[in-house]
Protein backbone atom coordinates (compact mmCIF):
# COMPACT_ATOMS: atom_id res chain seq x y z
CA UNK A 1 0.00 0.00 0.00
CA UNK A 2 1.54 3.68 -0.89
CA UNK A 3 -0.28 6.56 0.14
CA UNK A 4 1.07 9.76 0.27
CA UNK A 5 -1.16 12.37 2.62
CA UNK A 6 -4.60 11.42 2.40
CA UNK A 7 -6.38 14.47 1.25
CA UNK A 8 -9.67 13.03 -0.09
CA UNK A 9 -13.18 12.06 2.14
CA UNK A 10 -12.61 8.51 0.57
CA UNK A 11 -12.23 5.64 3.46
CA UNK A 12 -8.70 3.89 3.40
CA UNK A 13 -8.55 1.32 6.29
CA UNK A 14 -5.85 -0.80 6.72
CA UNK A 15 -6.37 -4.08 8.68
CA UNK A 16 -4.02 -4.67 11.61
CA UNK A 17 -1.25 -2.03 11.13
CA UNK A 18 2.03 -2.26 12.83
CA UNK A 19 5.30 -0.65 12.13
CA UNK A 20 8.22 -0.29 14.66
CA UNK A 21 11.72 0.53 13.49
CA UNK A 22 14.69 0.38 15.90
CA UNK A 23 18.22 1.18 15.06
CA UNK A 24 21.46 2.76 16.61
CA UNK A 25 23.46 5.53 14.36
CA UNK A 26 27.44 6.74 14.97
CA UNK A 27 26.89 10.62 16.13
CA UNK A 28 29.38 11.55 13.13
CA UNK A 29 26.67 10.14 10.81
CA UNK A 30 23.67 12.09 12.36
CA UNK A 31 23.81 15.40 10.42
CA UNK A 32 23.16 13.10 7.28
CA UNK A 33 19.48 12.81 8.76
CA UNK A 34 18.62 16.19 7.98
CA UNK A 35 20.25 16.42 4.31
CA UNK A 36 18.80 15.93 0.71
CA UNK A 37 15.07 17.07 2.02
CA UNK A 38 14.99 13.91 4.31
CA UNK A 39 13.59 16.69 7.07
CA UNK A 40 10.46 17.21 4.55
CA UNK A 41 8.53 14.81 4.71
CA UNK A 42 8.22 14.97 8.48
CA UNK A 43 9.79 11.29 9.02
CA UNK A 44 12.85 12.18 10.75
CA UNK A 45 10.51 14.15 13.97
CA UNK A 46 8.63 11.13 14.63
CA UNK A 47 11.78 9.26 15.53
CA UNK A 48 12.68 9.31 19.09
CA UNK A 49 16.41 9.29 20.12
CA UNK A 50 17.73 7.78 22.85
CA UNK A 51 21.47 9.25 23.59
CA UNK A 52 24.30 7.65 26.01
CA UNK A 53 26.56 10.63 26.29
CA UNK A 54 29.49 9.87 27.86
CA UNK A 55 28.51 6.46 28.99
CA UNK A 56 30.99 3.12 28.30
CA UNK A 57 29.19 -0.31 28.80
CA UNK A 58 30.76 -2.93 30.44
CA UNK A 59 29.96 -6.28 30.68
CA UNK A 60 27.34 -7.14 33.38
CA UNK A 61 29.33 -8.83 36.28
CA UNK A 62 26.11 -10.07 37.81
CA UNK A 63 23.18 -12.10 35.74
CA UNK A 64 19.50 -11.54 36.29
CA UNK A 65 18.00 -13.39 39.00
CA UNK A 66 15.44 -16.20 38.43
CA UNK A 67 12.39 -14.14 40.32
CA UNK A 68 13.19 -11.35 38.08
CA UNK A 69 12.74 -12.84 34.81
CA UNK A 70 9.91 -15.00 35.58
CA UNK A 71 8.12 -11.93 37.05
CA UNK A 72 8.94 -10.10 33.75
CA UNK A 73 7.65 -12.95 31.82
CA UNK A 74 4.59 -13.27 33.46
CA UNK A 75 3.91 -9.41 33.18
CA UNK A 76 4.55 -9.87 29.37
CA UNK A 77 1.91 -12.77 29.49
CA UNK A 78 -0.72 -10.85 31.42
CA UNK A 79 0.02 -7.75 29.27
CA UNK A 80 -0.56 -9.60 25.74
CA UNK A 81 -3.63 -11.48 27.09
CA UNK A 82 -5.10 -7.85 28.16
CA UNK A 83 -4.69 -6.75 24.15
CA UNK A 84 -5.00 -10.01 22.73
CA UNK A 85 -9.14 -10.49 22.08
CA UNK A 86 -9.22 -7.86 19.09
CA UNK A 87 -11.93 -5.70 20.36
CA UNK A 88 -11.64 -1.81 20.60
CA UNK A 89 -12.57 -0.25 23.70
CA UNK A 90 -12.22 3.89 24.13
CA UNK A 91 -10.11 4.30 27.60
CA UNK A 92 -11.20 8.46 28.68
CA UNK A 93 -8.52 10.51 30.00
CA UNK A 94 -9.40 10.96 33.78
CA UNK A 95 -10.58 15.10 34.50
CA UNK A 96 -7.57 15.23 36.48
CA UNK A 97 -5.32 13.89 33.17
CA UNK A 98 -7.26 15.99 30.87
CA UNK A 99 -6.13 18.93 32.48
CA UNK A 100 -2.93 18.36 32.90
CA UNK A 101 -2.66 17.35 29.49
CA UNK A 102 -4.09 19.98 28.05
CA UNK A 103 -2.38 23.06 30.21
CA UNK A 104 0.89 21.45 29.06
CA UNK A 105 0.22 21.21 25.33
CA UNK A 106 -0.89 25.12 25.86
CA UNK A 107 2.72 25.47 27.56
CA UNK A 108 4.92 23.69 25.28
CA UNK A 109 3.20 21.90 22.43
CA UNK A 110 2.04 25.27 20.88
CA UNK A 111 4.27 27.60 21.90
CA UNK A 112 6.98 28.16 18.88
CA UNK A 113 10.73 28.36 18.83
CA UNK A 114 12.91 30.23 16.63
CA UNK A 115 13.96 26.64 15.36
CA UNK A 116 11.35 25.13 12.83
CA UNK A 117 13.06 22.00 13.07
CA UNK A 118 11.86 21.82 17.23
CA UNK A 119 8.54 23.28 16.18
CA UNK A 120 7.92 20.47 13.98
CA UNK A 121 9.53 17.89 16.41
CA UNK A 122 7.05 19.17 19.05
CA UNK A 123 4.03 18.81 17.28
CA UNK A 124 4.74 15.18 17.37
CA UNK A 125 5.33 15.02 20.68
CA UNK A 126 1.31 15.57 21.81
CA UNK A 127 0.34 12.39 20.33
CA UNK A 128 3.20 10.26 22.36
CA UNK A 129 2.11 11.98 25.04
CA UNK A 130 -1.38 9.97 24.86
CA UNK A 131 0.06 6.75 23.55
CA UNK A 132 2.85 6.75 26.48
CA UNK A 133 -0.09 7.52 28.91
CA UNK A 134 -2.37 4.47 27.73
CA UNK A 135 1.32 1.89 27.62
CA UNK A 136 2.02 3.05 31.23
CA UNK A 137 -2.01 3.30 32.80
CA UNK A 138 -2.35 -0.77 30.98
CA UNK A 139 1.12 -1.49 33.22
CA UNK A 140 -0.27 -0.01 36.29
CA UNK A 141 -3.35 -1.90 35.41
CA UNK A 142 -1.48 -5.06 34.73
CA UNK A 143 0.88 -5.10 37.60
CA UNK A 144 -2.53 -4.82 39.91
CA UNK A 145 -4.64 -7.11 37.95
CA UNK A 146 -7.76 -4.34 37.45
CA UNK A 147 -9.45 -3.81 34.92
CA UNK A 148 -8.16 -0.20 32.77
CA UNK A 149 -11.32 2.03 33.16
CA UNK A 150 -9.63 5.82 32.14
CA UNK A 151 -6.03 7.06 32.07
CA UNK A 152 -4.99 8.25 35.64
CA UNK A 153 -3.34 11.90 36.29
CA UNK A 154 -0.02 9.69 37.29
CA UNK A 155 0.29 7.55 34.21
CA UNK A 156 -0.17 11.19 32.20
CA UNK A 157 2.06 13.03 34.09
CA UNK A 158 4.76 10.13 33.85
CA UNK A 159 4.05 9.87 30.23
CA UNK A 160 4.72 13.59 29.39
CA UNK A 161 8.16 12.86 31.90
CA UNK A 162 9.22 9.83 28.96
CA UNK A 163 8.33 12.81 26.05
CA UNK A 164 10.56 15.34 27.67
CA UNK A 165 13.37 13.23 27.69
CA UNK A 166 13.32 12.62 24.14
CA UNK A 167 12.70 15.75 23.36
CA UNK A 168 15.58 16.63 25.18
CA UNK A 169 17.86 14.16 23.28
CA UNK A 170 16.33 15.55 19.88
CA UNK A 171 17.89 19.21 20.94
CA UNK A 172 21.45 17.07 21.62
CA UNK A 173 20.98 15.56 18.11
CA UNK A 174 20.24 19.32 16.49
CA UNK A 175 23.32 20.24 18.60
CA UNK A 176 25.45 17.68 17.14
CA UNK A 177 24.59 19.02 13.74
CA UNK A 178 24.75 22.28 14.62
CA UNK A 179 28.20 22.94 13.21
CA UNK A 180 27.14 21.00 9.93
CA UNK A 181 24.03 23.15 9.57
CA UNK A 182 26.12 26.40 10.15
CA UNK A 183 27.96 25.29 7.56
CA UNK A 184 25.36 24.73 4.76
CA UNK A 185 23.45 28.02 6.03
CA UNK A 186 26.64 29.86 4.93
CA UNK A 187 26.95 28.11 1.71
CA UNK A 188 23.19 28.43 1.02
CA UNK A 189 23.34 32.52 1.39
CA UNK A 190 26.49 32.70 -0.30
CA UNK A 191 24.61 30.86 -3.91
CA UNK A 192 21.27 33.05 -3.05
CA UNK A 193 23.84 36.18 -3.26
CA UNK A 194 25.60 34.94 -6.29
CA UNK A 195 22.53 33.65 -8.03
CA UNK A 196 21.10 37.45 -7.49
CA UNK A 197 24.07 39.18 -9.07
CA UNK A 198 24.05 37.32 -12.28
CA UNK A 199 20.03 37.84 -12.46
CA UNK A 200 19.28 34.24 -12.48
CA UNK A 201 15.30 33.48 -11.29
CA UNK A 202 13.93 32.65 -8.08
CA UNK A 203 12.74 29.39 -9.60
CA UNK A 204 16.34 28.35 -11.22
CA UNK A 205 17.39 29.10 -7.80
CA UNK A 206 15.44 27.37 -5.76
CA UNK A 207 16.03 24.23 -7.95
CA UNK A 208 19.48 24.60 -8.19
CA UNK A 209 19.59 24.55 -4.33
CA UNK A 210 16.72 21.80 -4.22
CA UNK A 211 19.06 19.69 -6.51
CA UNK A 212 22.20 20.44 -4.11
CA UNK A 213 20.48 18.80 -0.88
CA UNK A 214 19.36 22.10 0.83
CA UNK A 215 15.28 21.35 2.34
CA UNK A 216 12.09 22.82 1.18
CA UNK A 217 12.02 24.97 4.60
CA UNK A 218 15.58 26.50 4.01
CA UNK A 219 14.78 27.40 0.90
CA UNK A 220 11.74 29.02 1.82
CA UNK A 221 13.59 30.54 5.14
CA UNK A 222 16.84 32.17 3.26
CA UNK A 223 14.55 33.45 0.25
CA UNK A 224 11.74 34.82 2.91
CA UNK A 225 9.10 33.16 0.68
CA UNK A 226 5.88 30.38 0.99
CA UNK A 227 6.99 27.18 1.55
CA UNK A 228 4.13 26.50 -0.77
CA UNK A 229 5.97 28.33 -3.56
CA UNK A 230 9.50 26.77 -2.81
CA UNK A 231 7.14 23.57 -3.36
CA UNK A 232 5.21 24.37 -6.54
CA UNK A 233 8.84 25.46 -8.04
CA UNK A 234 10.43 22.09 -7.40
CA UNK A 235 7.21 20.16 -8.33
CA UNK A 236 7.07 22.06 -11.46
CA UNK A 237 10.78 21.22 -12.42
CA UNK A 238 10.06 17.22 -11.32
CA UNK A 239 7.26 16.86 -13.62
CA UNK A 240 9.32 18.81 -16.48
CA UNK A 241 12.07 16.27 -16.04
CA UNK A 242 9.74 13.08 -16.04
CA UNK A 243 7.90 14.28 -19.34
CA UNK A 244 11.43 14.85 -21.04
CA UNK A 245 12.09 11.29 -20.02
CA UNK A 246 9.02 10.18 -21.65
Amino acid sequence: ITLNRKTTSQYLCIENPFLSIIGGIQPKVLPTLFEKNRGDNGFIYRLLFTTIGNYIPKAPENNLSLDVIQGYEEFITKFHTMTSNNESKLIPLSLDALNYFQKWSNEFIYVSTDDDRLNQYKSKLEAYALRFSLIIEMSYSVSASNVIQEISLPSMENAISVVRYFYGNFQDVLSMNSSSTEDKDLKLYKRIVYNYKEGVSKEDTVNELNKEGFTVSSIAKALDIPRSTVSGYVNTRTKTTMTNNE
